[in-house]
């Protein structure tokens, strides 16, 4: 979907019972599973799969909120799961959105707008302070017991041993930027500072690209 600030690949355009659809397609990568290649469940999808797909489709929201008749943005995330994803929650928002009445649409759009703005200032805020955000790591750090988080966060970070060898940790991956930012860095502690500063960041990344079920309800 082209306009003249850019464009938005991956996007299938349908039409059902006479409305436009256009499902932006985006597939997390696939997990290892013995000598197979299996897709991941919806919960180990993170940020490095969410963060990009939920810009992708704001903007596009955004970008067609004007258009005559109205068209559905939805995402079509490829993950093992059917029901109670992530991408069926902004779909559930976007159906909402379609079906709404003029002055709820704008409130909506405000909502969704802020949160675009504040996910783009942040990247732009951290080129010059770096927020402590690791993906892999950061998403286990979103667990809802502080001590499990800061242990599966601490695996992501620094990798561990299993049955089925060493697993890499996040600091180590190539070509070493992770490694040399968080150099000095251990997050398995939950009263350490690092990782109260890794927890507290990764809410509010999630906060922001978790959509608000109160406007489903609306």
């Amino acid at each position: 979907v082209r306009g003249r600030e850019g464009s938005v690949e991956h996007v299938l355009t349908t039409e059902e019972s006479g409305r436009t659809i256009r499902h932006l397609l985006t597939a997390p990568a696939p997990k290892a599973d013995g000598g197979d290649w299996i897709l991941k469940p919806d919960k180990e999808a993170g940020f490095r799969d969410r963060v990009p797909a939920f810009i992708d489709w704001a903007l596009l929201r955004l970008r067609t909120a004007s258009e005559n008749p109205l068209p559905s943005i939805r995402i079509a995330m490829l993950t093992r799961d059917r029901n109670g994803t992530w991408g069926e929650r902004i779909n559930a928002w976007d159906d909402a959105f379609v079906a709404a009445h003029a002055k709820l649409r704008e409130r909506m759009l405000g909502d969704l707008r802020a949160r675009a703005l504040e996910l783009i200032e942040t990247w732009r805020s951290a080129q010059g302070r770096p927020a402590i955000y690791f993906p892999r790591t950061s998403w286990a750090a979103l667990r809802p017991e502080a001590d499990k988080a800061a242990s599966d966060a601490g695996s992501r970070w620094a990798g561990d041993d299993t049955s089925g060898g060493r697993h890499k940790g996040e600091r180590e991956y190539e070509p070493g930027y992770a490694g040399l930012l968080g150099s000095g860095m251990e997050f398995d502690d939950a009263h350490s500072a690092d990782f109260v500063h890794l927890r507290e960041f990764a809410q509010v990344l999630n906060r922001l690209i978790e959509p608000d079920t109160a406007w489903v309800a609306a």
